[in-house]
């Protein structure tokens, strides 16, 4: 508990500096992921199309 409430401590120091980092990199991942999975799901379908045809 005393440990988590260091961690928060320092958590809380660094937060300036680093939420504007931290939060282009939760952008960039969630990016990343939309884009990924609309190409799976593009490939699929294209796939899919295919075979049907």
């Amino acid at each position: 508990s005393r440990k988590y409430h260091e961690w928060l401590k320092f958590d809380e120091d660094v937060e300036d500096f680093g939420r504007a980092e931290v939060g282009f990199d939760i952008y960039m991942t969630a990016i990343t992921y939309f884009c990924s999975r609309v190409a799976l799901m593009h490939s699929m379908l294209q796939v899919y199309t295919g075979a049907t045809e």
